[in-house]
């Protein structure tokens, strides 16, 4: 259905399609307009993921929704035809105008659209809770920790803060602070920051009588004193529990801090939208909750990853919506009828390559095999987000750690890193985009020692097989400062024209030396670096009959001299094969190295 160009488009309030265009075209319009305005019809399914795997006998039953061509639309994504229309990713993830026939039932039609209401239906929710816990596998049914008994719950009936009773059935929270804090008697008083209450009243519509939130149940005195200091440790240390084990996990996306409050509860959410064209309801639905969720201020903070990553059901509220989710299905939402509660759709179950909260308890040796790829992907998700206090480095990420750290590195971690069983993860690097700035509370070596996206060089972990060597060893660590034993090598590195390793008093090149994973290797400035090497990766016999290789090394900063050195920055040695050398021949020293 096309309307022509948006500047040449004209509404009167009188017409109902008008109406609902009006609701969902972009304010203000660009200033050179030059796509047409345009409806697209499609089925509700294909805005979900694992769409291709619907039945098609399933098909038929969606609700058909309209996606909208505006200016400004970015249509540079892929394309796919269905029923003879041309579709982009962009035109189904905004807001939509959808139908719902006034003769379509829920049976027989089990994802029609539902009109959004101004406050959250909460007997909604409880039908798709029910629904997991009755039907749903060992996914998403955790087991209460005894660990949890060391922790505290807020009891929503006596708004008091208690010792965690044995099987407790609580909800957990996770929010957004904003360096928002409860003031002193909030608690007794009923004016705890807003999102805060409002969890309180969700906890108490899902008929629970426990919720865990960090601002109560974890001691958040300013300057606490060295027994305080270190309960608060312990109780960081059970983060994965906490959030693993809770029933529902309450994920409050809308608003930058903690006093915005949750829409739907407190304060009313924009109703939806809605006319009656020839006898159909059309109405306008939200964008796709994912957008949402990924334009939020809560995505971009580093606590909320363990929380979304550990928790088995996940309660998302939006600015405008609902959805809930849990290991096996997405659950009811606030855009679409639910289905029939006996029945789970199975092509939406949770799948390939997803965190699961309690992945790691899976015996399948082929799942644990990429784990180490999981923990490279942890870390640079969690890195790439925003923390309010540099001194939490760790400490938003400790749950994470513990949870798949248990059965594939079970000698844990150093700082963050698996030095033990996997040390030639000291080879992380900052990804090209960032620029690090180092935090001095922590070792230079781990990342967690510094602010900024960390990646790992791609053939990193093929260094743990037999083309592997030269692989650093860890010895102990005392605090910040760890001994390692492996092999330093002190090399001449001229930066123009290319970054290479030259022979020192000459001009000759005998191979390239790449920064990070900057594209344009001239980062480095000039002049003599000693290293420390990570690892040696060997590839294929080249014709010179030399082996190819690449070697992973650690700057120093400082020199030999220096009885404890730190981490400058991490490079990548290669091409010493195509130039007829060896890695043995710049005379790699075994030696102890320690590093703070």
């Amino acid at each position: 259905m096309r309307f022509g160009l948006l500047s040449e488009f004209h509404m009167t309030p009188s017409c109902p399609l008008c109406r609902l265009i009006y609701r969902i075209i972009p304010r203000p319009s660009p200033e050179h307009d030059t796509t047409v305005l345009a409806l697209t019809p499609y089925r509700w399914y294909i805005r979900q993921d694992h769409w291709e795997a619907v039945p098609k006998s399933d098909k038929p039953k969606f609700a058909v929704w309209f996606g909208l061509t505006t200016p400004g639309l970015d249509m540079s994504g892929p394309s796919f035809f269905n029923s003879g229309q041309q579709l982009r990713a962009a035109m189904m993830t905004g807001e939509a105008i959808a139908m719902r026939p006034a003769s379509t039932s829920t049976a027989s039609s089990p994802y029609n659209a539902r009109l959004i209401e101004e406050m959250i239906d909460f007997d909604h929710i409880k039908k798709g809770l029910e629904h997991c816990q009755t039907h749903h596998s060992n996914l998403c049914q955790p087991k209460f920790d005894i660990g949890l008994l060391a922790t505290r719950m807020l009891d929503v009936n006596s708004r008091t803060v208690v010792q965690c009773p044995k099987n407790c059935d609580y909800l957990a929270l996770s929010y957004v602070w904003g360096g928002i804090h409860p003031a002193p008697g909030a608690l007794e008083a009923g004016t705890l920051p807003q999102t805060i209450e409002d969890a309180i009243t969700v906890t108490k519509k899902l008929g629970k009588r426990y919720l865990w939130v960090d601002a109560l149940c974890i001691d958040q005195t300013p300057n606490p004193t060295p027994e305080q200091a270190a309960n608060k440790a312990r109780q960081l240390q059970l983060m994965h529990l906490i959030y693993y084990c809770a029933t529902v996990t309450i994920f409050a996306v809308a608003g930058p801090r903690s006093d915005y409050g949750i829409p739907g509860i407190s304060r009313p959410r924009v109703r939806s939208t809605h006319e009656e064209i020839d006898g159909n309801k059309l109405l306008v639905v939200p964008p796709q909750i994912m957008t949402e969720i990924r334009s939020s201020v809560w995505q971009g903070r580093a606590w909320t990853w363990q929380e979304d990553v550990l928790s088995t059901r996940k309660l998302f509220l939006t600015e405008t919506q609902y959805i809930l989710q849990c290991n096996e299905t997405l659950g009811p939402s606030d855009h679409a009828e639910a289905c029939d509660s006996a029945t789970d759709l199975t092509w939406t179950r949770v799948s390939g390559g997803k965190f699961k909260a309690g992945y790691v308890e899976t015996t399948n040796t082929d799942f644990l095999d990429r784990t180490p790829s999981l923990f490279i992907s942890a870390v640079t998700t969690y890195t790439s987000r925003s923390l309010t206090n540099e001194s939490d480095s760790l400490n938003a990420f400790q749950g994470g750690l513990m949870r798949f750290g248990k059965p594939v590195y079970p000698k844990g971690f150093e700082w963050g890193m698996p030095l033990k069983e996997f040390p030639q993860s000291i080879a992380w690097i900052h990804d090209h985009t960032v620029q690090p700035k180092r935090r001095s509370s922590f070792p230079s070596w781990s990342w967690t020692g510094w602010a900024g996206t960390v990646q790992y060089p791609p053939d990193l972990t093929d260094t743990a097989t037999e083309n592997g060597d030269f692989i650093v060893r860890m010895i102990s660590i005392d605090g910040k400062e760890v001994t390692l034993e492996g092999w330093t090598v002190t090399l001449d590195i001229r930066t123009e024209p290319f970054s290479e390793v030259i022979i020192p008093g000459t001009d000759q090149a005998i191979g390239c030396v790449t920064e990070r994973n900057f594209k344009h290797n001239t980062t480095l400035p000039s002049g003599r670096y000693r290293c420390l090497v990570a690892a040696r990766l060997k590839g294929r016999v080249l014709g010179n009959g030399l082996v190819n290789q690449r070697v992973f090394l650690i700057v120093l900063r400082g020199d030999k001299a220096v009885k404890v050195e730190e981490r400058q920055t991490a490079i990548t040695l290669n091409r010493l094969a195509i130039e007829g050398m060896d890695f043995m021949d710049f005379g790699p020293k075994k030696t102890i190295v320690k590093l703070k």
